[in-house]
């Protein structure tokens, strides 16, 4: 009779029901043993096949099982029974609170998959198993929020000691992470401290609990007996009361202190794991800008590529439109003979001669980006004081190219165009561009001419 669902069976079904019943139960037991040795043996063999944990668990058999993985979950679960019959119910009581935790996470997984697919039936479910799950966790932890309480003390102390322990190992996952796959939720940190948080004020609260009811007991006791025997509470009462009192301040107090320590070793371990984590994105953020330039870079000269000068026509095209482009000018610069050079003194002298053009042209603009366009042709933006220099850079760089004809160097013709706001045909880059490679070639063939006489 102290067991219902026993009683109910024998009284209708008698030592039949009974059997059916005990079968029942053991299946469920057999079951559960069985799903959860599968799960987290998957679990583990899946950790050593990413190489995020122990790549040993991550070997199969000839079978194709993974043999490690399971025994290690055996051999941690032949400890727990040692512990007695109670620790299992607090490994009950655990796992409860995990399986909440994590259908929580997968109904709120279902709820935004299927709002982004517009689904609003099963996004209404989802959102009703985050809801639902919410409830059972706030009924888990809070005790004496219904009729009888959520959970062994036990147990929520071995929850915040169990979350400390992932914390730990996933610090241990992140220090290792040399492909930074890990730890960019801050979302889901915060979430575990802040339920590892809830367990230790619970488990501090039940603590205190406990032993207050332990010190009401011996007080009790203690006047029961005066009762029985007649005698007046003496000055030993005042002493059994002032006894209880600091037993139940000094548990008060460890507990506090154990609470504290608890959460600032994971705090300190989640602080650690977070700049652990933005030092490898910084890093990523470097190499990845070092990959951005090296991609805008020429090779064999080391200004911008024509790549580069593509973005910079795309930004200045878009302030032309916007109307806020600042007065400017484009140069375009040309190798006179690179073709002549390469067939008779062969590629090598060509790549020399295209350097040597590049040093001189960036010498000459050493205030302004220089991009190699082409093969042998140059490009310069002149901005600020470039631009307001325009006519005297223009001028130097023919002295150059005047002064290595004479000494058979290389010999570079430039052509100048100016932006004019005021002036329909330039409203892009291009049209500028255009107008300035037209007169590079109009100084070009003048150049010809005059060394040809």
């Amino acid at each position: 009779e102290a067991l219902p669902a026993f009683y109910a069976a024998s009284y209708y079904m008698g030592s039949t029901g009974v059997t059916l019943l005990i079968l029942a139960l053991f299946s469920v037991v057999i079951t559960s043993f069985i799903g959860n040795l599968t799960a987290i043996s998957r679990l583990l063999y899946a950790f050593g096949r990413d190489n995020t944990f122990a790549g040993w668990l991550g070997k199969l058999n000839r079978k194709g099982i993974p043999r490690n993985a399971i025994v290690v979950v055996v051999a941690v679960s032949c400890l727990i029974p040692f512990l007695g019959r109670t620790a299992i119910g607090w490994i009950v009581d655990v796992t409860t609170l995990g399986a909440t935790i994590i259908y929580g996470f997968l109904s709120d997984f279902v709820y935004k998959h299927a709002k982004s697919r517009g689904d609003r039936k099963e996004a209404a479910t989802g959102l009703s198993g985050v809801l639902l799950m919410g409830v059972f966790i706030l009924l888990l932890l809070a005790p004496k929020l219904m009729s009888y309480d959520a959970m062994a003390s036990e147990s929520y102390l071995l929850f915040a000691g169990w979350s400390l322990l992932g914390i730990l190992v996933f610090h241990f996952v992140i220090v290792n992470d040399r492909k930074n796959k890990y730890g960019h939720s801050i979302v889901v940190w915060i979430g575990l401290l802040m339920i590892m948080l809830l367990t230790i004020m619970m488990w501090e609260n039940r603590e205190a609990q406990k032993v207050t009811e332990e010190s009401f007991t011996e007080i009790e006791r203690y006047y029961e007996q005066q009762l029985e025997t007649g005698e007046k509470p003496g000055d030993e009462s005042y002493d059994l009361v002032s006894k209880e009192k600091s037993t139940i301040e000094n548990a008060n107090a460890r507990g506090k202190l154990a609470s504290f320590f608890i959460f600032m070793l994971a705090v300190a371990v989640m602080l650690h794991n977070f700049r652990t984590v933005r030092q490898r994105e910084r890093q990523l953020q470097e190499k990845l800008g070092q990959a951005i330039e090296i991609g805008l870079t020429d090779p064999l000269t080391g200004v911008k590529n024509k790549h580069a000068y593509l973005q910079w026509e795309t930004k200045i095209d878009d302030m032309i439109e916007n109307g806020e482009i600042e007065p400017f000018a484009v140069v375009v610069c040309d190798i006179n003979n690179l073709k002549h050079v390469n067939d008779t003194l062969g590629h090598k002298a060509g790549d020399d001669c295209i350097r040597n053009a590049s040093s001189r042209i960036c010498r000459v603009f050493s205030r302004s980006p220089v991009f190699r366009y082409g093969g042998d042709e140059f490009t310069v933006l002149l901005f600020g004081e470039d631009y307001l220099r325009r006519d005297k850079l223009l001028a130097e760089i023919s002295e150059v190219a005047e002064s290595s004809a004479y000494q058979r160097g290389e010999t570079i013709a430039a052509g100048m165009a100016e932006y004019k706001e005021d002036v329909d045909e330039f409203i892009s880059l291009l049209a500028v561009f255009e107008k300035a490679d037209i007169a590079m070639y109009e100084t070009k063939q003048q150049m010809r001419e005059k060394y040809r006489s």
